[in-house]
């Protein structure tokens, strides 16, 4: 038996959703394969109090079962509004709980029907364009090769295969041949994590510490459940499948309460509980952006539910991130309120690693450059430097691809994006509507936790950006900038990259550990960006506006988007103030970047 939240869908067809019902959706219930004695005919998946559904023909998904999410899909006569069969979602459950359900719908499946006609674990294929289940979106990559976690096996490996999903972390690599070329820093980084020590790794934009991240987990397979987390919709959503954010994994809600408020919260709330209980380690990636005062309560929720006195209750932390970037958002209650500031912080011990090796810029004068802005200085060579760089990228690119623009205010954004588009000759833009699937208010919790719009505006000659690599071709990455060039007779948008890649855009789905799914085009209007939004991306050709900075790091995050000086653009200027470095971050560098050059 499971518990866990389960979403289940009525299928007209094997994998069509019928339209006319709607999903039912139920929290923390128990899922079991219910015994002969109450359905003689067949064995039977219960869901929840009353619903029973014939097991006959059975798919079983657990590419994400480490992540706790198992798909079953029910290809049999359901007596239900014409239904043809069911697909039942299940998710927040424990890893361990879903594999032996898993084992007994194979089991219950096996003894009615011994040669079964369809292999319990082929990956999900969806609606053209979106990935398989399981596969990531992919950050930025740095020699990964993306595979599906798990492909078509025959019945017989089921539990064999169950037992190694228990030990896989991270579908984006899977260790041994599949690692990137790792350079000596991500080396110490995955040594790190491997000793079972708290680390934290950290380094200055475009050093790799996101693949440092996924090596790392994947190199290191831990004996209890990984929960991969962030402190943003948005950073969660670029982690992949199994990425939540950190207030949805601790069951806090926004964590504005105190701690002893928020313990009981959590110990109502059976999926929260469940997580705490399980977690054997805790990944927050982008933790620049986390307050140290919900760190100190998230601190004592561990320790509490877990009745141990070890920092965050012996749960190994694997912090990532870089507090010179974007800090936490204090809405002006406190302006040094920093992770690293928490006795949290300081209790957990943590093994810093400190990358050094830049991958996404090539020119090291460049990123010397970047780096005297990262810590706040601004001298008259760099001034010079990126002055005339200005001046070198005001021309007009031959293939028609612009600087994409950065502001730090999303009004900007919106309103040059909208100026551009409608400035394009020619005819009306063409929409295109988001569909959005998973509960009744999706389309306002998807709004805040994926990239994609729910409606995009497109005409010839737009310029655009991609939200998501394509595992098509390995150039297109997400931040590939494009200018639309014409659309297919299926009135899909025909894309031109930067890169020389043409390429036909179709429609992807955006997932949330929630179950959430926004299924839309991959793209976004790149005449302008907020800085926010660029974070973690590498653009090839970016014209920063830094004349409204209001918080440390925006403009060393906005610089740094740029792969090289030639594709890089600063308009009015630059002044010192601008990027002025927070004196507590500075202090805190000087000390762990101190301590790790006399190891």
């Amino acid at each position: 038996m499971a518990v866990a939240d389960v979403r289940v869908e009525w299928l007209e067809a094997p994998g069509a959703r019928l339209g006319v019902l709607k999903p039912l959706l139920l929290k923390a219930v128990d899922v079991s394969v219910e015994e002969a004695s109450r359905m003689p005919s067949t064995a039977a998946l219960s869901v929840g109090p009353k619903l029973l559904l014939p097991l006959q023909r059975v798919s079983i998904f657990g590419a994400m079962l480490q992540q706790g999410r198992l798909v079953i899909r029910l290809d049999a006569e359901m007596r239900h509004g014409g239904a043809n069969g069911a697909q039942v979602m299940l998710s927040n459950a424990l890893p361990a709980q879903l594999s032996r359900l898993a084992h007994a719908v194979q089991a219950a499946c096996c003894r009615g029907n011994p040669e079964p006609t369809r292999h319990p674990l082929q990956p999900l294929l969806s609606l053209p364009g979106k990935r398989l289940l399981g596969s990531p979106p992919d950050k930025e990559r740095q020699g990964v090769e993306q595979k599906p976690c798990f492909t078509g096996l025959e019945n017989k490996c089921l539990p064999q295969l169950l037992r190694g999903a228990e030990e896989r972390r991270l579908p984006a690599a899977a260790g041994g041949d599949d690692l990137p070329a790792l350079s000596l820093s991500q080396r110490r980084a995955m040594e790190a994590v491997r000793s079972g020590r708290n680390v934290f790794i950290t380094g200055a934009a475009g050093t790799g510490k996101s693949v440092a991240l996924r090596a790392s987990l994947a190199a290191a397979p831990c004996a209890k459940a990984t929960f991969l987390t962030a402190p943003t919709g948005l950073a969660a959503c670029a982690l992949g499948p199994g990425g939540m954010t950190l207030q949805a994994f601790a069951g806090i809600g926004r964590g504005e309460e105190s701690a002893p408020i928020l313990l009981e919260r959590v110990r109502r709330n059976r999926g929260a509980l469940a997580r705490w209980k399980a977690v054997g380690r805790l990944v927050v990636d982008e933790v620049s952006m986390l307050q140290g005062s919900l760190l100190q309560k998230l601190d004592f929720i561990a320790r509490s539910l877990r009745s141990a006195e070890k920092p965050f209750g012996g749960i190994q932390l694997i912090l990532a991130g870089d507090f010179h970037q974007l800090p936490p958002v204090t809405h002006g209650e406190d302006d040094d309120d920093f992770a690293f500031s928490a006795a949290a912080w300081s209790a957990a011990k943590l093994c810093v690693v400190v990358l050094i090796e830049p991958f996404r810029q090539a020119d090291p004068a460049f990123f010397r450059m970047l780096n005297a802005i990262r810590v706040g200085v601004l001298d008259d060579a760099t001034a010079n430097a990126l002055a005339e760089c200005a001046k070198i990228g005001s021309a007009k690119a031959s293939d028609g691809i612009l600087h994409s623009k950065l502001y730090t205010h999303r009004a900007d954004v919106e309103n040059e994006n909208a100026l551009a588009l409608a400035a394009l000759d020619g005819d009306a833009a063409q929409t295109f509507l988001a569909i959005d699937t998973g509960a009744p208010d999706a389309t306002s919790r998807l709004n805040t936790s994926v990239p994609a719009r729910p409606v995009l505006r497109l005409k010839k000659g737009a310029q655009v950006m991609l939200l998501r690599s394509l595992r098509s071709n390995a150039s297109l990455v997400n931040g590939a900038r494009g200018v639309v060039a014409s659309f297919s007779t299926d009135g899909l948008p025909i894309v031109r990259f930067a890169c020389g890649v043409t390429a036909r855009i179709e429609r992807t789905c955006f997932e949330t550990p929630t179950g959430l799914c926004r299924t839309q085009l991959p793209l976004a209007l790149a005449w302008a960006l907020s800085v926010h939004k660029a974070q973690g991306m590498s653009l090839e050709r970016v014209e920063v506006h830094l004349a409204k900075c209001f918080a440390p790091g925006q403009a060393y995050v906005a610089l740094s988007r740029a792969r090289s000086l030639a594709g890089l653009r600063v308009v009015g200027g630059l002044k010192p103030e601008a990027v002025a470095a927070h004196p507590a971050v500075l202090a805190f560098y000087a000390t762990v970047e101190g301590a790790a050059g006399r190891k």
